[in-house]
């Protein structure tokens, strides 16, 4: 691909770049960079609809954990953005490196995670959206996974195909936030987590005086009582309160 039409651009280092973690990220060669520009299309679209339908927002998973209902509260900042993608860019503000994902036509160089861990994000980043559906899954009790561990995450929101999972980090007691995305084709050791069926999805906004709370999808399977409905709805109100 031409570098004059390439959504993101190799741009030839003119001063030391200092990357923390060399072991885990290093900068992408000119052949990597062309490599990227085939998911261009991707990472535009995810981006805008990460930025219009989750990032100005706290997305709260209604679910079952055994017998006790739950609430798992996620803010999708802007700045998460990059670490679902795999791809950073040097000398550049968290504002800056999610423009560059959106709308291309870098200026500093890119830098990606080793032994083709972007890659194997940027094959899955498509299904973002499949997340905010109520046929996704919460995976709570992921303590003893080794990954786990070493990425320093707790929960996790998996796709309804065990392809993509969303690793949470608790950011404050009150809400997670998005800590790194994995692609589940290459790791087992997710399959023997308990998986939680997650009831609905809302969405709060802030609106003077308090916030706003509004399911963006339910699931019907289910809820296919009105015991279990009214749980949840019940609950969703002691949250939001």
């Amino acid at each position: 691909m031409n570098n004059e039409e390439s959504y993101l651009k190799y741009i030839k280092p003119t001063k030391r770049i200092y990357i923390n973690h060399p072991e885990t990220y290093r900068l992408a060669s000119p052949e990597e960079i062309d490599h990227l520009n085939n998911y261009s299309h991707t990472l535009k679209d995810v981006a805008t609809f990460y930025e219009n339908n989750l990032s100005a927002s706290k997305i709260d998973y209604v679910f079952k954990d055994g017998q006790e209902l739950q609430v798992l509260p996620v803010k999708y900042k802007r700045e998460n953005f990059p670490h679902l993608t795999g791809i950073n860019f040097a000398f550049k503000s968290a504002t800056e490196k999610f423009d560059y994902l959106k709308n291309g036509n870098n200026e500093t160089p890119i830098i990606i995670e080793s032994e083709n861990h972007t890659f194997e994000k940027l094959d899955v980043l498509h299904k973002i959206p499949e997340l905010t559906k109520s046929n996704s899954l919460i995976l709570a009790q992921i303590q003893n996974v080794k990954q786990a561990k070493s990425i320093g995450f707790s929960k996790g929101i998996k796709d309804s195909d065990n392809e993509l999972l969303i690793a949470l980090q608790n950011f404050q007691p009150e809400f997670y936030q998005p800590k790194s995305l994995l692609n589940l084709k290459n790791h087992i050791d997710y399959d023997m987590v308990p998986n939680n069926t997650v009831l609905g999805v809302f969405k709060e906004n802030e609106i003077p005086n308090g916030i706003h709370v509004e399911p963006i999808s339910l699931n019907k399977n289910s809820l296919n009582n009105i015991a279990i409905t009214t749980e949840m709805l019940i609950g969703m109100k002691k949250y939001a309160d």
